[in-house]
């Protein structure tokens, strides 16, 4: 799998994005964590696009973010290597109660 980089172009971030979400299916940590770049790199690049419906533009990030995170747990759940967020640094903790009732 090449990787990918701030030299990346659009259409070979949303190909490896494509390419790569099959990973919880195919059961593979690699392409989780290169499904995860690729979803870092596709929300950067979408809020730096000019769009005519901005409304659009943000629908798609917060599906690809939220896609990010079901990757992120899916990679705890198996034992890949916890890949700390963007907003958190790699030894803070933090606690979610997300689907706590």
């Amino acid at each position: 799998m090449a990787s990918l980089s701030s030299s990346s172009t659009l259409a070979e971030i949303r190909a490896s994005y494509a390419d790569n979400a099959s990973y919880e299916e195919e059961g593979s940590v690699e392409k989780a964590r290169a499904f995860l770049t690729a979803c870092k790199l596709l929300v950067a690049r979408l809020y730096t696009i000019e769009a005519a419906d901005g409304a659009q533009v943000q629908r798609e990030v917060r599906l690809i973010a939220e896609q990010e995170s079901a990757a992120r747990k899916w990679l705890q759940q198996v034992g890949g290597a916890v890949v700390p967020t963007s907003t958190t640094s790699p030894r803070a903790k933090h606690i979610s109660l997300e689907d706590f009732r």
